[in-house]
């Protein structure tokens, strides 16, 4: 919202970021952004020029100045309704990711003006003048970003070797671990220039354990809204003092870094401090469930309550009323042994020895997509926690369960598609080429 109220008509006509302005000074003067303008007026004189290649240009510029209003009257209603409806579209939700299509179509309208303009040109002499004037205007209007300068904005990142080093533990940590760290992605530090917000270190790492904490959970367009408020839910009472908050998200380690604007104001009861490089400190937290455990207690809670008020000691299974086919407590008195194989994100194999049936709990958020099977036989799948996986395991013995996201087989469709349809459009290439080689050899040859 406040990104569409910053944006205009006019200065969708800019051609610079919303935020420049706050960068880079140069930009906030009268003089510069009737450059910008100008330029804009050279690039309609496209206009009288009737091709294809203008029209698509003019109906791009069209929907990317449309678009670049965000939720900003006249067509907010039809931007709301692609954000709320359109797949994928909540990558738009600020405005300014607009700015390539808005460039594209001004970029090509520009080119079609000037070489209209050097048709007309009756002497060299005029041709050269006119692209002298035109690079000048650009350089002049496009400075900061030519100089290189960037008033420090992209200024390389010296960063303390004691991140490495807290980085190489935590790769070292299972793949399937998660981290509670309270920073979102954008911080400032004190060793870093203090008018640059960047990138946050620890989520620069594509190695590093998956970080949970409630501003990745409230940023998360695709996660169900059940799951969001549980995790916030959650995450909010650990700062109240109870270490079950984690447990429950299968959070194994909590980081704090001094460095950046993270409190270090925390209940320890229940962490472990494992690690302290300079100003980062890495607990383990005690007890902690693994993302995949079996366990044969089942409780239905009849309200919406905070589970992390409850004890996970037990790694019982805590289900809210209606969210699973069972409208009471359930307790077995099964031996369970499992070990698990993570195979990728979307598939894991469990080997199960079991006397008799029990609860298989996978602490991934829920999705109908995600199965639990074994040689065929799809067991009932639920939600467990208000956010997370749960099946009745409904067997005994020695047995495979294969833990997989479904809907990852249109991937390979997909793939097995494109590689068909590349294959199919070259050989289609090529028999053209052979069919005219051909006829031309043909033609060659009759008039011979």
């Amino acid at each position: 919202k406040g990104i569409s109220e910053m944006s205009s008509v006019i200065k969708a006509f800019l051609m610079y970021p919303l935020e420049t302005t706050s960068r880079f000074d140069l930009y906030s003067e009268p003089r510069i952004k009737l450059l910008g303008l100008l330029i804009i007026l050279i690039a309609s004189l496209s206009l009288f020029r009737k091709d294809k290649l203008n029209s698509f240009s003019l109906i791009v510029l069209s929907v990317a100045v449309a678009l670049f209003q965000g939720i900003s009257p006249p067509l907010g209603g039809f931007y709301r309704f692609l954000y709320k409806n359109l797949p994928g579209f909540f990558i738009y939700r600020e405005v300014h990711h607009f700015d390539s299509l808005l460039l594209l179509s001004i970029s090509l309208l520009l080119g079609s003006s000037l070489d209209t303009l050097a048709k007309k040109m009756a002497s060299r002499t005029s041709l050269i003048l006119l692209t002298f004037l035109m690079l000048i205007l650009v350089s002049f209007y496009g400075y900061p970003v030519l100089s290189g300068d960037l008033n420090g904005f992209f200024t390389p990142l010296n960063i303390p070797s004691y991140y490495i080093d807290a980085l190489n533990y935590l790769e070292k940590v299972n793949i399937t671990a998660r981290v509670f760290y309270e920073s979102g992605y954008l911080t400032i530090y004190s060793w870093h220039p203090p008018h640059c917000v960047t990138e946050n270190v620890f989520y620069l790492d594509p190695f590093m354990p998956s970080i949970v904490n409630s501003r990745n959970a409230f940023a998360a367009t695709t996660l169900p809204d059940y799951a969001r408020s549980q995790i916030s839910g959650i995450i909010d009472s650990f700062y109240d003092g109870n270490i079950n908050a984690l447990r429950f998200l299968g959070i194994k380690y909590v980081v704090i870094d001094s460095a950046d604007s993270t409190s270090d104001s925390f209940p320890v009861e229940g962490l472990k401090l494992r690690k302290e490089i300079g100003s980062i400190k890495i607990y383990e937290v005690e007890n902690s469930l693994p993302l995949i455990y079996p366990t044969n207690s089942l409780t239905v809670l009849k309200e919406d309550k905070r589970f992390a008020f409850l004890n996970a000691k037990n790694s019982s299974l805590f289900v809210l009323e209606g969210q699973s086919p069972f409208s009471k407590n359930v307790e077995f008195s099964s031996k369970v042994n499992i070990s698990w194989t993570y195979v990728s994100p979307v598939e894991y194999r469990v080997k199960v020895n079991s006397t008799g049936p029990f609860f298989l709990v996978f602490l991934e958020t829920y999705d109908d997509g995600w199965s639990a099977s074994s040689s065929g036989r799809i067991y009932t799948h639920f939600i467990g926690y208000g956010y997370s996986n749960a099946w009745l395991i409904n067997d005994s013995g020695c047995f495979e369960v294969k833990v997989e996201f479904r809907p990852h087989v249109f991937f390979y469709y997909g793939s097995a598609i494109t590689i068909f349809s590349i294959i199919a459009v070259s050989l289609l290439v090529v028999l053209e080429i052979r069919q005219r080689n051909s006829k031309s050899e043909e033609r060659s040859y009759n008039h011979l």
